[in-house]
Formats: C-alpha cells, sequence, structure tokens
C-alpha cells in the first residue's frame, strides 16, 4: 500500500453498487440513539444506488481497495444470509442491505437467548448488558461487533453455569466452550483470551487433562482453518508503517507501552464529550454491576486466602478486561500511530468505545464464588435468596 505494507490480494467479483454504500463514518456510538428516534439523513444518498445499472467488477483494482482479508469470512454469515436470500429475490441493493442487517440482528437476538438460558443466576444483569442501545445498534448494523458481544455472553453464561453447578463438567461443555473462544477468535484475536479463564475451574470441576481437551477445541480448529487463511489472505488495515513502527517499538517500549496505559485509564473521561445519556447509561451499569459485585463479596463465608481463592475468577475477569484493552491499544499504535511522534501520555488515534462492549458479558463472571463446596452452598441453599 502507499505505507509500504504488503498487501494479500483476495480477488473477489460482484455487482459494483454493492461497493457504493455511504454511510455516516464516525458515528457508530456516539450518534446511535438520536439516529433511532430521528432516522438516517445518509438514507436518499444511499438509495440513489438503486437507479445505477448492475456493473459487474473484480476488488481489488487500481480504482477500488479491497478490505475482505481483515476478517475470516466466517463471521460475515449472518450478514451474507440476509444478503443471499435478498439477491435471490431480487431485490434493490439498498434493500438487500436491510435485509442483512436484520438477518445479523436475528442471529445475535438468537445466541443471546441461548446465553440468557445458560445463565444459572443474574440472567437480569446479562439481559441488561445485552440490551444496551450501543450494543443492539452494532447488533443491527452490517458490523461483525455484535456477534462479538453474543459469542462472548454465550462463553461467559456457559463458564458461570459450570462454576456454579461445582460438578464435573461435560465433555460437551468443554468442547463448546473451546468453539466458542474459536469463534472469538475469528471475529478478533484478542477476544480469545477469555479461554484462558479455564484454566481457573477446580479440579473437581475438571482435571488438567480435561482442560487440555477443552484447549485442543480451541487450538485445532485454529490451527486448521484460521492460521491457514490469515497466512493466505489475512492483513490489516493500517495508516502507518507497521515494519517502521516496530522497530521503533523495540527502541521505544516503555513509551510506548505508557502511551497505552495512560489511553486505556484515561478512556472514561471520553463520556465527558458524549451525550448525557451516555453518561447515565455508564453510571447505571456500574452501580448494577457493584451492588451485585458487593452482595456476592458478603456472601462469601471464607477469609484470607481461601476468600481470594473463591473469588479467583473475579480477579481474572478483571485483569483480562485490563490486558484486553491494553492488547488493542498496543495494537493501535502499530497500526495507525506514528510512533516515532508518539508523546508519553498521547491520545492515540482510532480507539473506539465499541472496543469495550464485547467485555461487559463478562462481568457477570466476576460475581462467582468457585471453589470446593462454595459455588454449590450458594447454589442450592434455600434459605439464601437468588438474585
Amino acid at each position: 500500500d502507499k505505507y509500504g505494507n504488503p498487501i494479500k490480494d483476495q480477488p473477489i467479483t460482484g455487482d459494483a453498487r454493492y461497493l457504493m454504500l455511504v454511510g455516516l463514518n464516525s458515528e457508530v456510538i456516539f450518534g446511535s440513539m438520536r439516529r433511532a428516534r430521528a432516522g438516517d439523513p445518509a438514507e436518499p444518498v444511499q438509495r440513489t444506488v438503486d437507479a445505477q445499472q448492475p456493473r459487474e467488477i473484480t476488488v481489488p483494482f487500481s480504482g477500488h481497495t479491497s478490505r475482505t482479508n481483515q476478517y475470516i469470512p466466517l463471521v460475515y454469515i449472518p450478514q451474507a444470509i440476509g444478503l443471499r436470500v435478498a439477491m435471490s429475490l431480487g431485490s434493490s441493493p439498498y434493500t438487500s442491505w436491510q435485509w442483512a442487517r436484520v438477518t445479523n440482528l436475528l442471529c445475535y437476538l438468537i445466541v443471546s437467548c441461548v446465553a440468557l438460558l445458560l445463565m444459572p443466576r443474574y440472567r437480569g444483569f446479562m439481559a441488561l448488558i445485552l440490551l444496551l442501545p450501543p450494543v443492539m445498534f452494532v447488533a443491527s448494523s452490517l458490523m461483525i461487533d455484535g456477534m462479538i458481544i453474543a459469542w462472548s455472553a454465550c462463553f461467559a453464561a456457559l463458564l458461570m453455569r459450570i462454576i456454579e453447578h461445582d460438578v464435573r463438567a461435560t465433555g460437551a461443555q468443554l468442547a463448546a466452550l473451546g468453539l466458542l473462544a474459536f469463534a472469538l477468535l475469528c471475529e478478533k484475536i484478542v477476544y480469545a483470551a477469555v479461554i484462558g479463564l479455564v484454566l481457573l475451574l477446580g479440579k473437581r470441576v475438571a482435571t488438567w487433562k480435561r482442560k487440555v481437551v477443552c484447549m485442543a477445541w480451541f487450538v485445532v480448529p485454529a490451527l486448521l482453518i484460521y492460521l491457514p487463511w490469515h497466512a493466505v489472505y489475512g492483513s490489516q488495515l493500517a495508516i502507518v508503517n507497521i515494519a517502521d513502527n516496530v522497530t521503533a517499538m523495540i527502541h521505544n517500549p516503555w513509551r510506548c507501552m505508557s502511551a497505552a496505559l495512560a489511553s486505556v485509564f484515561l478512556w472514561p473521561s471520553d463520556f465527558g464529550k458524549l451525550p448525557k445519556r451516555y453518561g447515565v447509561m455508564a453510571a447505571m451499569l456500574l452501580v448494577v454491576w457493584l451492588w451485585l459485585l458487593t452482595r456476592s463479596v458478603l456472601r462469601t463465608r471464607r477469609r484470607g486466602l481461601h476468600a481470594i481463592a473463591e473469588r479467583r475468577f473475579a480477579i481474572a475477569v478483571i485483569a483480562l478486561i485490563l490486558a484486553e484493552m491494553l492488547a488493542t491499544a498496543m495494537f493501535l499504535i502499530v497500526t495507525w500511530n506514528d510512533v516515532s511522534q508518539l508523546s508519553w501520555f498521547a491520545q492515540l488515534q482510532g480507539l473506539q468505545g465499541r472496543y469495550v462492549l464485547p467485555a461487559l458479558p463478562l462481568l457477570p463472571l466476576t460475581l462467582c464464588t468457585a471453589g470446593t463446596g462454595g459455588a454449590r452452598t450458594v447454589w442450592r441453599n434455600k434459605s439464601v435468596a437468588r438474585p
């Protein structure tokens, strides 16, 4: 490309009209609630493509680049279903886009309902997360972010079910955890780190041998499906020279780490730039989570190191969320920011609020009490009200 990064071509042939969608850039989350009420001001422009004659082209070419190799095609199956149905019915490009949005939303709702059914407790809290307006907005778009959130919710719900029941996990459950982590890997690599939480399961729930089997259900598809595709076609969209940035990072690791940490911990300050409703929504979610977490901690019957062991999933999930945000910031430093011009506390370019959304379904896991007898006692004790 023009920045000197190597490009892997993945030629795709189709109707040129489907590449002419005029959206509203940089309004993925910010204007979602306003646009839901007032409508999409770009709709008249988007509909003009219907009046154009069909024209078959193959991308990429000199006049049009291709971003099809940024994500493995499997992640677009929900949108592709609607698009294929609409095209087979002879629908216009604009109508076909809406079909794709509808099927993407339906797939999100189906997977989210499965997650809620798997939840042993705190279904209301998980539903609150899955129905947040920004979450529903990305779920009803052509983006993959909605399904990332849904798969993350499914993984968290299934793992929470295994922890709460505190009995030997079945082979099907462990296989499902591995495959759900693989689905997250296909969507975005950083979110697949949740597979590491399986290692915290107690011996009564899963021996080390069975944990390795669970990991195999994640690693084998990654080696057989994801890595071959990535080796042939996969590449990242960048607006800087990645090789130069990597070299600069090696010579200035602490400055890059400082900028990444500053971006992660100063991220909440961006709420001041958003409409008040977003701050209220974030505050509401935070208050509900802290209230449930306080109730859960007060129920812990052990003290000292035993209490820490019982709350290990809460500690691990919080650390994992911070690590995912830090890894995202480091990735953006490499691909979207000029490291040679980076200051110690720079505000990174490309950092978006939607990157936090897939981590939210992990919050119910912080409410789990793990360990021998702990979770089962709370679950089976009828004198304790189930929230």
